[in-house]
């Protein structure tokens, strides 16, 4: 759950992330507005009283998995159990499938399924006999929305079942695209790079936002199928020469006087160069 739906579903729907340990973090909703976390049958009350506090005080928490009824010792610690509300836990055996509607999707292959009762503030995913599988409960200042299935994410649909999760907890992505394509931006001293890659078997042509500002001047980038481009952002190539944005990948720079000469893939392209 935690690296096939959580970690795999953030980066591919373009959310940026970190990572910490809840046994020795100190949660402050300043520095961490919004958590995701995995959650088992098991978990120390520390860790749990620590969770609830933390939505209390405002926080944004998204649990993924099943709900934690014991510590690590195996005795009953219904901590969060009670703080949500739920009254009653079905359980289906760990690696049954079983399908689940999430959002607007209908028979959503899903295992570890856990479906509650209680009084929450909004139902989005349930069983197909329409018990309640993934819910939103609002908890002191915060927010708190659970699912209790795990998924994979290996199709498009999956990764928006995770996006509409994310919007729901006002988790917005770092970028938008026109068609998808996965996309990461590495930063240095000397500009930023903008890393696309087109993993399906056909070719796609994409525009791209962050923060509702074009990159790019708006136009569109083609991607040809199964591959990637590492395209520039604002890169100082030396004192003189900044390269603002290319829609295409440079691969080679020579000098030869006053002369720059760039070679790009592909061979054509837009650029916007001081």
């Amino acid at each position: 759950v935690l690296c096939d739906f959580i970690a795999r579903g953030l980066a591919l729907t373009h959310r940026p992330f970190d990572m910490v340990e809840l046994t020795r973090t100190t949660l402050n909703v300043a520095q961490t507005p919004l958590l995701w976390v995995m959650m088992e049958k098991q978990c120390p009350a520390e860790v749990q009283q620590k969770l609830v506090d933390y939505v209390k005080s405002g926080g944004k928490l998204a649990l993924v998995g099943r709900l934690c009824e014991a510590d690590f010792h195996g005795e009953p610690c219904p901590i969060l159990k009670d703080a949500l509300g739920i009254q009653q836990i079905a359980s289906d055996e760990p690696f049954t499938q079983n399908p689940i509607n999430a959002f607007h999707y209908t028979d959503v292959p899903a295992a570890f399924v856990e479906s509650y009762t209680g009084d929450f503030d909004e139902v989005f995913a349930r069983r197909a006999n329409g018990e309640t599988v993934g819910f939103i409960q609002a908890m002191g200042q915060g927010t708190v929305l659970f699912f209790g299935a795990a998924l994979t994410a290996e199709t498009l649909e999956d990764l928006d079942i995770l996006h509409q999760m994310a919007v729901r907890l006002g988790c917005a992505p770092l970028f938008q695209l026109s068609s998808w394509a996965d996309v990461r931006l590495s930063v240095g001293d000397n500009g930023r790079f903008l890393y696309l890659n087109n993993y399906q078997d056909d070719p796609i042509d994409t525009t791209i936002t962050t923060q509702n500002e074009p990159l790019f001047d708006g136009r569109s980038i083609h991607l040809p199928a199964r591959q990637g481009l590492i395209l520039p952002l604002e890169w100082r190539l030396n004192d003189n020469v900044t390269i603002h944005y290319a829609t295409a990948e440079i691969t080679g720079i020579s000098e030869d006087n006053n002369t720059i000469v760039l070679s790009t893939r592909p061979s054509t392209c837009t650029a916007a160069v001081t």
